[in-house]
């Protein structure tokens, strides 16, 4: 149960998270709204743990939307959707120790090797320095680091739009 009592969502394997996954990207890449938040709906409190694998992938998600709007402010994410109001309606569907970094990492927080490994690749820092950044992130917890890496790279395919975006 999550820590308001109300039931996490536990997967019988990863197959469950590939539709929601590829609907994120695809949602992504076409600004889709209505897709990106029935897709990322699937996602909250789906896996076990303090910080469940869904909302890992989505925090990574939400981490370089963030990093992306901050690096170029013209690039307006506000029309893909609002995720932070997702994220407090959300509330209720994991635990709120998950809950709390969906929100920082909505806002643009991370730990380091989060920071270090997005901003090398929006940069162009060394890839021996992109790729040690990587190799600590994906030692954090059981499956968090992959979940928070994988959603961080899902969500620079919102570069990829069909939608004609000036950066």
């Amino acid at each position: 149960a999550s820590m308001d009592g109300n039931p996490v969502q536990v997967p019988d394997s990863a197959e469950v998270f590939d539709a929601p996954v590829q609907d994120v990207l695809l949602a992504l890449r076409t600004g889709n709204q209505a897709l990106f938040r029935n897709s990322s709906s699937r996602l909250i409190g789906l896996g076990l743990g303090l910080t469940p694998s869904g909302d890992d992938f989505l925090g990574g998600v939400f981490f370089s939307l963030a990093a992306l709007h901050k690096a170029y402010p013209l690039f307006d994410l506000a029309a893909l959707w609002n995720y932070p109001d997702f994220i407090l309606r959300s509330k209720h569907l994991t635990h709120l120790i998950s809950f709390t970094l969906l929100k920082d990492h909505a806002a643009g927080f991370g730990i380091e090797p989060l920071h270090t490994f997005l901003n090398g690749l929006l940069t162009g820092s060394p890839l021996d320095e992109i790729l040690v950044a990587a190799g600590e992130l994906v030692t954090l917890g059981h499956s968090t680091g992959w979940d928070l890496l994988t959603g961080c790279l899902a969500g620079l395919s919102v570069l990829s739009s069909s939608q004609s975006v000036e950066l």
